[in-house]
Formats: C-alpha cells, structure tokens, sequence
C-alpha cells in the first residue's frame, strides 16, 4: 500500500489513509468543483492536484481511475441517501409509536 503521493507542482503528501481512497476523494472533488470529468492535460496542469502518474500507478489508467472515482461518489452518495432516509422513517415510527397518537 502507497501512504503517500505526489502532486503536480512536486509536493509530496503523506497519507494518513489509504492512498487508493485519497486519490478517488481528490478526484471526485475535482469532478464535482467542473461539473465534469477533468481532461488529463487539465489534471498534469493543477498544482493542487495529486500527480496523473499517481492514478495511473494506482488503478492502471487515468480512464480506470475516473470510472472507479464515479462508482466511489455513487456509493458516498447512496450512503448519504440511506442515512437521510432512515432518518425520515425513523421520525415517521417515532410519531406513529408515541402515546399521544394512539388515542
């Protein structure tokens, strides 16, 4: 397992978890600030940004990287979903279960 990574302006970052996961989070973030999926010229081209090699290394291609970070932000989204929805339903018991609306 890879515990650290290099971004593109030459920082080298050490992980405090996986680097997989980190790369996936970065990428997603990126995804999600260009409402699009960032061309590789533009991800060699941000400073900020882990290094392309990073993703290329980790998951085999950037094409690769870019499918998993989709599937890893639909699996954080579903788990957001899950919560809110328990949550609704949980309100929903709640009142249903209570004394005062079983009268």
């Amino acid at each position: 397992m890879v515990n650290m990574v290099q971004t593109n302006s030459g920082k080298t970052i050490v992980l405090e978890k996986d680097s997989r996961e980190y790369l996936l989070e970065e990428l997603v973030k990126k995804i999600e600030a260009l409402g699009r999926v960032p061309t590789r010229e533009e991800m060699s081209t941000d400073g900020d940004m882990p290094a392309i090699n990073n993703y290329v290394y980790i998951f085999s291609s950037y094409d690769q990287a870019v499918e998993e970070a989709m599937c890893f932000k639909s699996r954080k989204e579903g788990i957001k979903q899950t919560a809110k929805v328990r949550a609704k339903y949980a309100q929903y018991f709640h009142k249903i279960s209570s004394p005062s609306s079983q009268q």
